[in-house]
Order: C-alpha cells, then sequence, then structure tokens
C-alpha cells in the first residue's frame, strides 16, 4: 500500500489553514501546517514533503518569493509547489516564479484535492 502523500501548507490566517488541511487529511494525506516561510524551511529540513501548497495573499506578498526561493534551494527544488490565490496577477507571479499549478480562490474541496491528485501524480 502507498504512503499518504506528506504536504506542507503555508497559510498565517488560522480558519483558512485549518480548512484546508481538514479537506487534505479526509483525502488521505498527511498535513503539516506552518504560517511562514521560516517555518517552511525548518520543515523541509526534517520532513519528507511530497508537495507544498503556499496560499499567496496581497497582504503577504512575500509568498511568490518563498517560491521562488524553493526553486533555488537543491535540497528543495524539486518539491511541487501549489499556490492558491483570490488574485490572478498573484498566481502568475507564482507561476512565474515556479509554482508547479495553482488554484483560483473560490474553489470546492473536490477541485483542491483533484489538484493535488494531478501533482502528485
Amino acid at each position: 500500500m502507498n504512503k499518504p502523500g506528506t504536504i506542507v501548507l503555508v497559510e498565517d490566517f488560522p480558519a483558512l489553514r485549518n480548512l484546508l488541511s481538514f479537506v487534505l487529511e479526509v483525502a488521505g494525506y498527511r498535513v503539516i501546517p506552518v504560517t511562514n516561510e521560516h517555518e517552511l524551511m525548518k520543515r523541509l529540513d526534517y520532513t519528507d514533503a511530497d508537495l507544498v501548497i503556499a496560499v499567496v495573499t496581497s497582504r503577504k506578498n512575500d509568498t511568490v518569493e518563498l517560491i521562488r526561493n524553493i526553486r533555488n534551494s537543491p535540497g528543495y527544488r524539486y518539491i511541487p509547489v501549489i499556490a492558491i490565490s483570490s488574485h490572478e496577477g498573484l498566481l502568475a507571479r507564482s507561476r512565474e516564479a515556479g509554482a508547479t499549478a495553482w488554484l483560483m480562490m473560490p474553489f470546492t474541496p473536490v477541485q483542491l484535492v483533484e489538484t493535488v491528485q494531478r501533482v502528485l501524480g
């Protein structure tokens, strides 16, 4: 039996972080929630992450830089990253920074799980 994928979820707003974690856990994934890039990099050092999901908002524009930093890190550059945002411009910048896939808010739980399944193969 395959192990469930391990997802590191980057979101600083607790309600959204909890909701996304719940949906992914119900779908069978192991979710490690973090609130910022520092926590993310620390977790990536000690976790065999299969995927990073980063919520990109205008109030924390640094998430695009986070994606760029993952792509520039030799140890993490091959970890897929899904960017989530309600701003098309931020999703475009996330793609340019190296996001593997993206989701425009609002989306359904099914769309989230399908995107994760598609990225993880």
